[in-house]
Protein backbone atom coordinates (compact mmCIF):
# COMPACT_ATOMS: atom_id res chain seq x y z
CA UNK A 1 0.00 0.00 0.00
CA UNK A 2 1.92 3.57 -0.73
CA UNK A 3 1.60 5.57 1.66
CA UNK A 4 0.01 9.24 1.65
CA UNK A 5 2.39 12.22 2.50
CA UNK A 6 1.21 15.19 3.66
CA UNK A 7 1.33 18.51 2.31
CA UNK A 8 4.16 20.39 4.26
CA UNK A 9 1.88 23.56 5.21
CA UNK A 10 -0.98 20.92 6.30
CA UNK A 11 2.24 19.43 8.91
CA UNK A 12 2.94 22.94 9.85
CA UNK A 13 -0.60 23.79 10.53
CA UNK A 14 -0.98 20.70 12.73
CA UNK A 15 2.15 21.18 14.77
CA UNK A 16 0.79 24.90 15.25
CA UNK A 17 -2.41 24.07 16.13
CA UNK A 18 -1.38 21.15 18.85
CA UNK A 19 1.14 23.96 20.27
CA UNK A 20 -1.73 26.45 20.42
CA UNK A 21 -4.17 23.84 22.24
CA UNK A 22 -1.32 23.04 24.93
CA UNK A 23 -1.31 26.42 25.29
CA UNK A 24 -4.85 27.06 26.16
CA UNK A 25 -4.88 23.98 28.24
CA UNK A 26 -2.50 25.66 30.83
CA UNK A 27 -4.84 28.58 31.17
CA UNK A 28 -8.06 26.22 32.17
CA UNK A 29 -10.04 25.79 28.98
CA UNK A 30 -10.10 21.76 29.02
CA UNK A 31 -12.38 20.70 31.15
CA UNK A 32 -10.85 18.33 33.62
CA UNK A 33 -13.39 15.31 34.78
CA UNK A 34 -14.73 15.84 37.98
CA UNK A 35 -13.86 19.25 38.72
CA UNK A 36 -17.08 20.60 39.30
CA UNK A 37 -17.49 18.36 42.09
CA UNK A 38 -16.84 18.72 45.67
CA UNK A 39 -14.81 15.17 45.76
CA UNK A 40 -13.18 15.95 42.53
CA UNK A 41 -14.07 12.33 41.36
CA UNK A 42 -16.22 11.50 37.72
CA UNK A 43 -15.57 9.30 34.54
CA UNK A 44 -14.56 10.60 31.53
CA UNK A 45 -17.96 11.32 30.06
CA UNK A 46 -18.48 11.57 26.30
CA UNK A 47 -21.16 13.71 24.05
CA UNK A 48 -23.97 12.36 22.81
CA UNK A 49 -23.97 10.87 18.82
CA UNK A 50 -25.99 13.83 17.78
CA UNK A 51 -24.24 16.32 19.54
CA UNK A 52 -20.68 14.22 17.81
CA UNK A 53 -22.29 14.55 14.90
CA UNK A 54 -22.83 18.56 14.81
CA UNK A 55 -18.71 19.30 16.17
CA UNK A 56 -17.68 17.00 13.32
CA UNK A 57 -19.65 19.14 10.77
CA UNK A 58 -18.05 22.56 12.41
CA UNK A 59 -14.89 20.53 12.13
CA UNK A 60 -15.04 20.19 8.65
CA UNK A 61 -16.38 23.65 7.00
CA UNK A 62 -12.61 25.44 6.87
CA UNK A 63 -12.49 22.70 3.87
CA UNK A 64 -14.88 24.62 1.80
CA UNK A 65 -12.22 27.73 1.83
CA UNK A 66 -9.70 25.54 0.48
CA UNK A 67 -10.47 26.84 -3.58
CA UNK A 68 -10.92 30.23 -3.28
CA UNK A 69 -7.32 30.01 -1.27
CA UNK A 70 -5.56 28.34 -3.71
CA UNK A 71 -6.64 31.16 -5.99
CA UNK A 72 -4.84 33.84 -4.15
CA UNK A 73 -1.89 31.46 -4.07
CA UNK A 74 0.53 31.65 -0.57
CA UNK A 75 -1.44 35.05 0.84
CA UNK A 76 -4.61 32.87 0.80
CA UNK A 77 -2.70 29.72 2.12
CA UNK A 78 -1.34 31.86 5.12
CA UNK A 79 -5.10 33.14 5.48
CA UNK A 80 -6.95 29.76 5.39
CA UNK A 81 -4.25 28.39 7.76
CA UNK A 82 -5.14 31.29 10.01
CA UNK A 83 -8.67 31.01 10.29
CA UNK A 84 -8.64 27.30 10.38
CA UNK A 85 -6.36 27.04 12.99
CA UNK A 86 -8.92 29.70 15.08
CA UNK A 87 -12.19 28.15 14.07
CA UNK A 88 -10.32 24.34 14.89
CA UNK A 89 -9.60 25.80 18.26
CA UNK A 90 -13.24 27.56 18.63
CA UNK A 91 -14.51 24.13 17.95
CA UNK A 92 -12.22 22.34 20.62
CA UNK A 93 -13.11 24.81 23.33
CA UNK A 94 -16.95 24.84 22.43
CA UNK A 95 -16.61 20.75 23.07
CA UNK A 96 -14.92 21.40 26.02
CA UNK A 97 -18.02 23.18 27.50
CA UNK A 98 -20.23 20.71 26.36
CA UNK A 99 -18.40 18.05 28.35
CA UNK A 100 -18.50 20.30 31.30
CA UNK A 101 -22.34 20.46 30.64
CA UNK A 102 -22.61 17.04 30.90
CA UNK A 103 -21.13 16.45 33.81
CA UNK A 104 -22.99 18.78 35.34
CA UNK A 105 -26.43 17.53 34.59
CA UNK A 106 -25.18 14.72 35.14
CA UNK A 107 -24.43 15.57 38.95
CA UNK A 108 -26.92 17.04 41.37
CA UNK A 109 -24.30 18.07 43.59
CA UNK A 110 -21.91 19.45 40.94
CA UNK A 111 -21.25 23.63 40.51
CA UNK A 112 -21.76 25.49 37.63
CA UNK A 113 -18.31 25.87 35.59
CA UNK A 114 -16.35 28.45 36.38
CA UNK A 115 -15.57 29.67 32.84
CA UNK A 116 -18.52 29.80 29.86
CA UNK A 117 -16.56 27.63 27.70
CA UNK A 118 -19.41 27.62 24.91
CA UNK A 119 -19.76 30.86 25.05
CA UNK A 120 -15.83 31.69 24.70
CA UNK A 121 -15.87 28.78 21.44
CA UNK A 122 -18.61 30.54 20.09
CA UNK A 123 -17.64 34.03 20.05
CA UNK A 124 -13.68 32.32 18.71
CA UNK A 125 -15.98 30.85 16.04
CA UNK A 126 -17.66 33.87 14.92
CA UNK A 127 -14.59 35.79 14.96
CA UNK A 128 -12.93 33.37 12.32
CA UNK A 129 -15.80 33.99 9.98
CA UNK A 130 -15.59 37.33 10.01
CA UNK A 131 -11.95 37.36 10.08
CA UNK A 132 -12.33 35.08 6.52
CA UNK A 133 -15.29 36.99 5.57
CA UNK A 134 -13.31 40.20 5.69
CA UNK A 135 -10.40 38.72 3.66
CA UNK A 136 -12.97 37.79 0.96
CA UNK A 137 -16.04 40.55 1.14
CA UNK A 138 -14.82 43.45 3.30
CA UNK A 139 -15.65 43.71 7.12
CA UNK A 140 -18.81 45.28 6.32
CA UNK A 141 -20.39 42.30 4.37
CA UNK A 142 -18.65 40.02 6.71
CA UNK A 143 -20.63 41.52 9.74
CA UNK A 144 -24.03 39.66 9.11
CA UNK A 145 -22.98 36.21 8.60
CA UNK A 146 -20.90 36.43 11.28
CA UNK A 147 -24.04 37.49 13.45
CA UNK A 148 -25.99 34.49 11.77
CA UNK A 149 -23.62 32.29 12.99
CA UNK A 150 -23.44 32.93 16.41
CA UNK A 151 -27.35 32.84 16.33
CA UNK A 152 -27.12 29.30 15.09
CA UNK A 153 -24.33 28.35 17.31
CA UNK A 154 -26.79 29.50 20.22
CA UNK A 155 -29.37 27.91 18.99
CA UNK A 156 -27.80 24.43 18.64
CA UNK A 157 -25.39 24.37 21.71
CA UNK A 158 -27.10 26.35 24.11
CA UNK A 159 -25.90 28.28 26.89
CA UNK A 160 -23.23 27.62 29.75
CA UNK A 161 -25.08 26.70 33.01
CA UNK A 162 -25.26 29.60 35.51
CA UNK A 163 -26.05 28.16 38.81
CA UNK A 164 -25.02 25.47 40.94
CA UNK A 165 -26.61 22.15 41.29
CA UNK A 166 -29.50 22.05 44.05
CA UNK A 167 -27.39 19.35 46.34
CA UNK A 168 -24.06 21.58 45.72
CA UNK A 169 -24.88 23.87 48.91
CA UNK A 170 -24.28 20.26 50.76
CA UNK A 171 -21.38 20.03 49.41
CA UNK A 172 -19.45 23.28 50.58
CA UNK A 173 -15.59 23.07 50.23
CA UNK A 174 -13.86 24.57 53.14
CA UNK A 175 -10.60 23.90 52.29
CA UNK A 176 -9.85 27.38 51.08
CA UNK A 177 -11.21 28.86 54.17
CA UNK A 178 -8.85 26.47 56.49
CA UNK A 179 -5.68 27.45 54.82
CA UNK A 180 -6.58 31.55 54.70
CA UNK A 181 -7.36 30.37 58.86
CA UNK A 182 -4.21 29.20 59.14
CA UNK A 183 -2.39 31.74 56.99
CA UNK A 184 -4.04 34.25 59.52
CA UNK A 185 -2.72 31.98 62.65
CA UNK A 186 0.97 31.59 61.77
CA UNK A 187 0.89 35.67 60.40
CA UNK A 188 0.12 36.62 64.21
CA UNK A 189 2.37 33.87 65.99
CA UNK A 190 5.28 35.27 63.71
CA UNK A 191 4.27 38.67 65.02
CA UNK A 192 4.15 37.51 68.61
CA UNK A 193 7.40 35.97 68.36
CA UNK A 194 9.28 38.54 67.16
CA UNK A 195 7.70 41.10 69.60
CA UNK A 196 9.18 38.21 72.13
CA UNK A 197 12.21 37.82 70.78
CA UNK A 198 12.87 41.36 70.89
CA UNK A 199 11.37 42.30 74.51
CA UNK A 200 11.04 39.10 76.61
CA UNK A 201 13.63 36.49 74.72
CA UNK A 202 13.10 34.28 78.04
CA UNK A 203 9.52 33.21 76.87
CA UNK A 204 10.28 32.14 73.44
CA UNK A 205 10.66 28.48 74.87
CA UNK A 206 6.92 28.80 76.14
CA UNK A 207 5.44 30.47 73.68
CA UNK A 208 7.19 28.18 70.82
CA UNK A 209 5.36 25.28 72.90
CA UNK A 210 2.09 26.87 72.47
CA UNK A 211 2.53 27.58 68.99
CA UNK A 212 4.20 23.97 68.41
CA UNK A 213 0.33 23.00 69.98
CA UNK A 214 -1.62 25.27 67.63
CA UNK A 215 0.16 23.86 64.08
CA UNK A 216 -0.71 20.51 64.93
CA UNK A 217 -3.78 21.79 65.87
CA UNK A 218 -4.11 23.71 62.38
CA UNK A 219 -3.25 20.44 60.67
CA UNK A 220 -5.45 18.45 62.11
CA UNK A 221 -8.08 20.69 61.20
CA UNK A 222 -6.71 20.61 57.59
CA UNK A 223 -7.91 16.86 57.05
CA UNK A 224 -11.24 17.68 58.99
CA UNK A 225 -12.19 21.01 57.43
CA UNK A 226 -16.11 20.50 58.52
CA UNK A 227 -15.15 22.10 61.85
CA UNK A 228 -13.97 24.98 60.39
CA UNK A 229 -16.65 27.09 61.37
CA UNK A 230 -16.11 26.35 64.93
CA UNK A 231 -11.76 26.69 64.84
CA UNK A 232 -12.62 30.01 63.82
CA UNK A 233 -15.08 31.32 65.74
CA UNK A 234 -12.42 31.24 68.90
CA UNK A 235 -8.99 30.80 66.98
CA UNK A 236 -9.00 34.35 65.67
CA UNK A 237 -9.98 36.46 68.75
CA UNK A 238 -7.78 33.93 70.78
CA UNK A 239 -4.58 35.31 68.90
CA UNK A 240 -5.82 38.56 68.83
CA UNK A 241 -5.90 38.46 72.67
CA UNK A 242 -2.28 36.99 72.82
CA UNK A 243 -1.29 39.69 70.75
CA UNK A 244 -2.76 42.46 72.70
CA UNK A 245 -1.52 40.79 75.82
CA UNK A 246 2.34 40.73 74.42
CA UNK A 247 1.87 44.69 73.86
CA UNK A 248 0.68 45.68 76.84
CA UNK A 249 3.43 43.25 78.74
CA UNK A 250 5.94 45.54 76.06
CA UNK A 251 4.94 48.70 77.59
CA UNK A 252 5.09 47.53 80.86
CA UNK A 253 8.92 46.03 80.44
CA UNK A 254 9.52 49.50 78.92
CA UNK A 255 8.21 51.11 82.36
CA UNK A 256 9.33 48.89 84.77
CA UNK A 257 10.96 45.71 85.16
CA UNK A 258 8.01 44.15 85.03
CA UNK A 259 8.63 40.42 86.27
CA UNK A 260 4.72 40.26 87.84
CA UNK A 261 3.43 40.80 83.90
CA UNK A 262 6.41 38.06 82.70
CA UNK A 263 5.39 35.60 84.84
CA UNK A 264 1.39 36.41 84.51
CA UNK A 265 2.13 35.78 80.48
CA UNK A 266 3.84 32.67 81.25
CA UNK A 267 0.90 31.69 82.95
CA UNK A 268 -1.09 32.27 80.28
CA UNK A 269 0.78 30.43 77.49
CA UNK A 270 1.07 27.46 79.96
CA UNK A 271 -2.89 27.23 80.23
CA UNK A 272 -3.47 28.36 76.62
CA UNK A 273 -1.09 25.24 75.54
CA UNK A 274 -3.09 22.92 77.97
CA UNK A 275 -6.28 23.50 76.77
CA UNK A 276 -5.23 23.80 73.12
CA UNK A 277 -3.60 20.43 73.32
CA UNK A 278 -6.62 19.47 75.41
CA UNK A 279 -8.62 20.61 71.98
CA UNK A 280 -6.43 18.88 69.31
CA UNK A 281 -7.52 15.62 71.17
CA UNK A 282 -11.02 16.12 70.89
CA UNK A 283 -10.85 17.67 67.52
CA UNK A 284 -9.14 14.18 66.74
CA UNK A 285 -11.95 11.96 68.34
CA UNK A 286 -15.24 13.88 68.57
CA UNK A 287 -17.46 15.78 66.91
CA UNK A 288 -18.46 19.36 66.49
CA UNK A 289 -19.95 19.56 70.18
CA UNK A 290 -17.60 18.64 71.52
CA UNK A 291 -15.02 20.22 70.27
CA UNK A 292 -17.43 24.20 70.51
CA UNK A 293 -17.34 23.15 74.02
CA UNK A 294 -13.75 23.03 74.21
CA UNK A 295 -13.03 26.17 72.43
CA UNK A 296 -15.16 28.17 74.51
CA UNK A 297 -13.11 26.83 77.70
CA UNK A 298 -10.02 27.97 76.30
CA UNK A 299 -11.49 31.53 74.72
CA UNK A 300 -13.08 32.05 78.46
CA UNK A 301 -9.65 31.43 79.92
CA UNK A 302 -8.12 33.62 77.83
CA UNK A 303 -10.88 36.32 78.63
CA UNK A 304 -10.58 36.14 81.94
CA UNK A 305 -6.52 36.20 81.99
CA UNK A 306 -6.33 39.05 79.34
Amino acid sequence: MKTVVAPKFVTDARSLLRRIVARFDTTGLRHTPGSLLPDGKAEAGSLTPSLSRRLMVLRSLPLIGIPGALSHGPTGMVQLVFVATLWLLAIWVLKQGLLAEREWRANRNAHRPALPRKRIGMFMATLALFAGGSYEMGPNWAVMPSVVLWLLLSMAFGRDPQRDREGAAHQTDHGFEVHRLSVRAKERCRRIHNRLRRNVPELLPDFALYEATLNRLLTVLASQPEHHAQVSAHLGPELEALEQAAEKLSVVLAASSGDDAVGSYRSTLGRMTSEAKRCLSQLKGMGSRALDIEMGVLGDALARKV
